[in-house]
């Protein structure tokens, strides 16, 4: 059966595909026998199948993992289950663990500590990349936040500053009977009609957004991936998000406003001492606040800007330079194992031989992307503790495969052609695995057995540690399989090139067309674009933080500007006669600008102490940064104190040439 998504990128949305074939790399041709639902995806929500097939050919869809259907260590299925009326999820849970139990007595093969865990389906769908997303998410949503509080620090100013403008207007409105519920319904309303037209253009930018983020996906990203997009529930968060901004932080300049001295007002008189400092107080918590939660965006993204650099540095345990990487399969064209075996012979020595190839080899796993797992038993370790009924990563190689992926061999030996399917089986591990079953002791020579395989499997060789599902990860022990002893149809072949490899990608593809014209090697990449592959997610998140922390920090510069010199405009008798006294231009230069860096520095300890909390809520998303790193925090706080000052001191140099006569004279 074919998804929706697929039926529609594929054939067009045509009716009539039932019966229709699709050529598969790990099956060949199959057909078409229906068409599901849109929006369905079956278990997966992250990345949802958009073909369904019969559990039968379990064995035929995963090359190199035989008899899954009987091998009951091997994880091949994921159940899904709707729970009957009034069932709990608890209930529900408690079920299966007896009968895992009750398995696990009639099974005695199956490792005694292998578990069965039972999730809700929406976190299931999720995987393993549920708390990354979710720690990813709520660190983006606080940074989004503190923009939005930020905007809204500057909106309840201008409310006040505008409100002040308006005194006269509203002790007149007093005084000619209107009530101070319908001046704050009215001021409410202003704010609320502001508040839905910015919710409006932010809908639009966000879905603006969307499409721009989407095209940056990487092309090796599924189809079915799920789509970024604007749904209903987005737009009415976004009008709860608008409503609440503007209810909250227009309510209290309303209610202020609304309550004049009507007889000072009225005749346009300045406002009492006490009056004053409780507005300047309000106007200066508000700007504490901006310069805050600014310096909590920017040091949030300066961490994860130094980590996004530190991965790029990390060093995966291969060298990924002068990688190239093409996906094949030989049973498409109808191969069987000998004729693939010498298509995979005969390609690892033409491609190994063209101009500007150093070697080739073949795998059946990828770093990063896809790497198979097995359980094990150690020989003389058949009471294994739980820590050690832990799959391990098994990946079938080819000749060659550590010199062409730059893996070191640390002791023992390499595979050979003496390795063959009717010689004893032999295997390579690398120095975790190693360390695991065998602590502080030399692995050669010793045996294990796959679950469900009684044929040992003695260890000739010792590898070193590099990342197979994420980099900068702890090292997973894992087993190389020689190809000709642990055969797989679906394979990846490796090259490594003497020049860039994009320029020999081309000549390597014909190069195995020439030898079967029916394979599809379409998927070539170079050892680079793996590594972007892997920090696709982290990069746009880093940008994403990086844009809104600049956003905060421009949003908070032209709050503060606005506040210090809505502050001076008020001001200016009170430095008029500061001037006529006899005060310089310096000393009120110096004066004002004081003033508002005190404000500014009070914020920056604030928000340094913010910050903090958040890093170390966001400190296992991070590679090789602590929480605490000096230079996330203080080049930030450097960088606003800097356009802090610069703020103030506009206004400060305006105000500071000020006339005194004139000061007087308009007071």
């Amino acid at each position: 059966m074919i998804g929706y998504t697929a039926w529609r990128e594929r054939f067009g949305g045509a009716p009539d595909i039932l019966g229709r074939t699709l050529r598969l790399n790990s099956t060949g041709e199959v057909t078409v026998i229906g068409v599901a639902p849109p929006g369905f995806k079956g278990v997966t929500a992250l990345m949802g199948p958009d073909l369904w097939m019969p559990a039968a050919m379990i064995d035929t869809l995963v090359p190199g993992r035989r008899n899954l259907l009987r091998d009951r260590t091997q994880p091949a299925f994921n159940i899904a289950a709707r729970l009957k009326p009034g069932v709990s999820s608890r209930q529900a849970a408690a079920n299966v663990q007896t009968i895992a139990a009750s398995l696990k007595r009639q099974y005695p093969e199956l490792p005694q500590d292998q578990t069965v865990v039972t999730l809700p389906l929406a976190k299931a769908a999720l995987g393993d990349i549920a708390q990354p997303l979710l720690y990813g998410s709520i660190g983006l949503m606080t940074i989004v936040g503190l923009v939005l509080l930020i905007s809204c620090s500057n909106a309840a100013s201008l409310f006040l500053a505008r409100a002040s403008g308006r005194r006269q207007e509203i002790a007149v409105r007093l005084a000619m009977g209107a009530t101070r519920a319908r001046l704050v319904r009215q001021l409410l309303t202003e704010c609320l009609v502001l508040a839905l037209a910015g919710g409006a253009v932010g809908l639009a930018m966000g879905w603006q957004g969307c499409r721009l983020l989407w095209s940056l996906r990487p092309a090796e990203v599924a189809l079915n991936f799920v789509d970024p997009k604007l749904d209903g529930g987005v737009v009415v968060f976004a009008l709860l998000a608008s409503l609440g901004t503007a209810v909250i932080f227009g309510l209290a300049p309303a209610i202020q406003s609304s309550r004049p001295e009507i007889i000072n007002a009225i005749k346009e008189e300045a406002r009492t001492t006490g009056r004053t400092r409780s507005r300047v107080t309000f106007r200066n918590l508000l700007l504490v606040a901006q310069v805050a939660f600014s310096l909590v965006a920017l040091i949030t993204s300066a961490l994860f800007l130094r980590s996004m650099q530190r991965a790029y540095t990390i060093d995966p345990g291969y060298q990924t330079a002068h990688l190239g990487i093409f996906m094949t399969n030989p049973g498409q064209a109808g191969y069987d194992r000998t004729r693939a075996e010498s298509f995979y012979r005969e390609a690892r020595e033409r491609v190994g031989t063209m101009p500007g190839i150093a070697s080739a080899t073949w795998a059946s796993a990828m770093p990063l992307w896809n790497t198979p797992t097995r359980t094990l038993q150690v020989d003389g370790q058949e009471q294994v503790r739980k820590q050690d009924a832990v799959p391990v990563i098994v990946n079938s190689i080819d000749l060659g495969y550590f010199e062409t992926f730059g893996v070191p061999l640390l002791s023992g030996r390499g595979f050979s052609g003496a390795d063959a399917q009717s010689t004893a089986a032999v295997a390579i591990v690398n120095k975790a695995f190693a360390d695991r079953y065998w602590p502080r002791q030399d692995p050669i020579g010793r045996r294990f057995h796959f679950y469900g395989d009684t044929s040992p499997v003695q260890v000739v060789g010792m590898a070193g540690n590099a990342n197979y599902t994420s980099l900068g990860e702890t090292p997973q022990p894992c087993v190389f399989l020689p190809l000709r002893q642990s055969f797989s149809m679906g394979m990846i072949l490796y090259v490594r090139t003497k020049a860039p490899p994009a320029t020999v990608l081309t000549a390597v593809q014909r190069e195995l067309l020439a030898l079967e014209p029916k394979l599809d090697v379409n998927d070539a990449r170079t050892g680079d674009r793996l590594i972007e592959q892997a920090l696709f997610a982290p990069r746009i998140g880093v940008g994403l933080l990086s844009v809104f922390g600049l956003l905060g920090l421009g949003l908070a510069s032209v709050g503060l500007y606005g506040i210090i010199a809505y502050s001076m405009g008020q001001r200016r008798r009170e430095i008029g006669v500061r001037v006529a006294l006899g005060a310089s231009q310096a000393m009120v230069l110096r004066m004002v600008i004081r003033q508002g860096m005190t404000l500014v520095a009070a914020g920056i300890v604030v928000g340094a102490g913010l910050a903090l909390l958040v890093a170390r809520g966001l400190s296992r998303l991070l590679y090789g940064v602590s929480a605490a790193d000096p230079i996330s925090f203080v080049t930030p706080s450097l960088v606003l104190a800097g356009i802090a000052f610069v703020a103030c001191y506009l206004p400060a140099r305006r105000v500071s040439r000020l006339d005194p006569l004139e000061a007087l004279r308009e007071s």
